[in-house]
């Protein structure tokens, strides 16, 4: 059953059984203290003396600071509905100067309805007393007794922030069958929201809805956001980030340090698309639920992802089988690292080769960084020819000419530079990698060269992207100084990768460099590649051995370059004349696959002789023979061998033998 289709259900009425069900012992135990301490709270707050003992008198403002506001309105004993004066005064904050910020004193506001914080306006508590793990309503802090079925908090302008305080969902009492969607939501419709801030708040109990939710519809957005000291404790969802349409964005958000904890039922950071809900970070935050009954992380969305550091992600209740991160096929470039605890992450790793905990349950994947451009050394240009003759690459629109550059150091040993002649009529030339080895686990490519011009625009990258289209690189600026023009993308799996360079004016170029996977390149000569090897140490081949095949074309595997050849089968019989099986082709017919131009196989014959037949290689056009006749080993030839060269075209030259005729 795929994730995706589990999110989708949550609003089935299954999912309310569901919260329920996944609630801790400690924290129905919570739950309990805290409707024990409401009823006694709510005894001393009907007795007039007590009552005035527990209500906050706040100070005078200092007529220097009249950009505060202070709530005076608001009785603040958790009885008495005090939404009519805490909307009184975020509406007199905002239609006054800007900046504003609205004092909210210390003592337990019951609020019914939704408060809205516009742009420019603060909303600040006195903290939320000296026990997360359990309100205490006779602490001092500044509480939101939350008793309504909407967002108690929603956010719609810049500049806007909650501070120091708790936020409650108030369900015991007259309030116990109401059930709040969430306690804060920064909402863009339409619209752009910035800068946002929420700072050393607590949001507690919303097992019915999601404490904090960023949703941008609409072609809306909402960036540049500060989440700092949040915490969260029980919650159907920690936290939803939600750009819900293909024109909106949630993007550059951040939350430092905080912590989603306790009873979360379903997913602790949910992140989905289908509009750019990416770069949004979590930056040393603690997220540690025993169980969830989804996952703790949830991306999904072509331009959805996150970035987490330094976070601890912990499931001490999760079953053996369910991640603690879920980052569906669609969703790359997410980056996670820090400490997990308990399980695992599902993941394309390939996609997200950012992903790395610190754990025992999984590892991260980086891509190879070896470079798959063969020729990257520019070695065996053929400088007299008419049109270029390089191995390994192909000017496929012909208006290009090619020479060497001596004139200049190497950047890299070994690493010619070739210098490029523009001679096209308006038409782009195009330098191509002849091959390009097929690796289809991956997804991204990325690649580049080193370019050098005087002319603006005179090289760009260029490959297919995932969903056929051709897209560029940035193009080389005529600074005549060295710069690395390349590119990192998805690309096109139904014809692999396609890489190649577009060229409009004269350039030198140097140290192209290709490698699968969303990662940096690594320009220069690896101690085996085009530009030569050194070895201190023994050089395996691989040896194969390969049964006797019938008629005269032979397929060798092209994994191997020493080809062991078993003996023939006996004829039987008591005496018989010695026999030869020749063969006249190797892997150039019938579609087999070719050895590379340049490659040495070496053929060990089998022992032969009498009722045995033995291996004889006939010299004809396909395999040019060192004599210009048949090579038939002599029977009591020892060791028998031949080595041969290919030309990549299905045709062989012989390099050398071992062995009588």
């Amino acid at each position: 059953m795929r994730i995706s289709s589990q999110v989708a259900t949550w609003v089935l009425p299954a999912a309310v059984i569901l919260a329920s069900l996944c609630l801790t012992v400690q924290h129905r135990k919570e739950l309990q203290s805290i409707r024990e301490e409401l009823k006694e709270q709510k005894a001393l707050w009907h007795s007039q003396a007590q009552h005035q003992l527990y209500r906050y008198v706040p100070e005078k403002p200092d007529s220097s600071r009249k950009r505060y506001l202070y709530v005076k309105d608001a009785v603040g004993d958790g009885v008495t509905d005090d939404t009519k004066a805490i909307k009184k005064a975020l509406k007199k904050a905002y239609k006054g100067k800007s900046d504003a910020i609205v004092v909210l004193p210390k003592g337990n506001f019951l609020i019914t309805k939704q408060l809205m914080i516009k742009g420019g306006v603060t909303l600040q508590g006195q903290g939320y007393g000296p026990n997360p793990l359990q309100l205490k309503f006779d602490h001092g802090g500044s509480v939101l007794l939350y008793c309504g079925n909407e967002y108690a908090l929603k956010v719609t302008g810049h500049s806007a922030s909650i501070q120091k305080m708790a936020i409650f969902d108030y369900n015991v009492g007259d309030c116990a069958n109401v059930e709040g969607q969430g306690a804060v939501t920064v909402y863009a419709n339409s619209t752009l929201v910035e800068s946002f801030t929420m700072r050393d708040v607590l949001i507690y109990q919303f097992m019915s809805g999601t404490s904090i939710t960023l949703e941008a519809e609409n072609a809306g957005g909402i960036a540049y956001s500060s989440f700092e000291n949040v915490r969260i404790r029980h919650a159907k969802v920690g936290i939803h980030l939600n750009a819900k349409d293909e024109g909106s964005f949630v993007n550059s958000n951040s939350f430092h340090d905080g912590a989603i904890s306790g009873g979360i039922t379903n997913v602790a950071v949910l992140v989905n698309g289908p509009g750019a809900c990416n770069d949004n970070q979590f930056q040393g935050m603690v997220i540690e639920p025993p169980e969830t009954s989804i996952t703790h992380i949830h991306v999904s969305g072509a331009k959805s992802n996150i970035r987490m550091n330094d976070v601890r992600l912990e499931g001490s209740g999760m079953p053996s089988d369910r991640p603690l991160v879920i980052i569906e096929d669609d969703s790359y470039g997410n980056v996670m690292n820090g400490m997990l605890g308990h399980t695992f992450v599902q993941a394309d790793l390939n996609r997200n080769p950012e992903i790395n905990f610190m754990s025992n349950k999984m590892v991260g994947v980086k891509p190879p960084p070896y470079n798959l451009f063969w020729n990257a050394a520019f070695n065996g240009l053929n400088e007299t020819a008419t049109s270029m003759d390089l191995p390994g690459w192909t000017s496929q629109v012909g208006n290009l000419e090619a020479t060497y550059d001596s004139t200049q150091t190497q950047l890299f040993h070994n690493h010619k530079i070739l210098q490029l002649t523009y001679v096209g009529n308006g038409s782009p030339g195009e330098l191509r990698p002849k091959t390009i080895p097929n690796s289809p686990i991956h997804s991204f490519v990325s690649f580049g060269v080193y370019a050098q011009s005087t002319v603006a625009g005179s090289i760009g990258a260029a490959m297919k992207y995932e969903t056929g289209s051709t897209i560029t690189s940035s193009l080389h600026t005529g600074s005549g100084k060295w710069e690395f023009i390349g590119m990192s993308s998805l690309y096109d799996k139904t014809g692999g990768a396609l890489p190649y360079f577009v060229i409009t004016g004269d350039v030198n170029i140097s140290a192209p460099t290709f490698v699968y996977g969303h990662s940096q390149v690594s320009p220069g000569a690896d101690f085996i590649s085009s530009s030569g090897a050194r070895m201190s140490g023994s050089f395996t081949m691989n040896a194969i051995a390969v049964l006797p095949q019938t008629g005269d074309k032979w397929v060798l595997p092209i994994e191997g370059n020493i080809f062991d050849i078993q003996p023939f089968a006996d004829t039987g019989g008591t005496t018989c004349s010695t026999t030869y099986s020749s063969i006249r082709r190797f892997n150039g017919a019938d579609g087999n696959p070719r050895f590379a131009k340049g490659c040495i196989i070496t053929v060990l014959f089998p022992a032969c002789g009498g009722c045995v037949p033995c291996l004889a290689i006939a010299n004809n056009a396909y395999i040019s023979l060192l004599s210009g006749n048949n090579f038939n080993p002599d029977p009591l030839s020892v060791n028998a061998n031949m080595m041969l060269m290919s030309n990549g075209d299905g045709t062989w030259r012989e390099i050398s033998r071992n062995g009588s005729e």
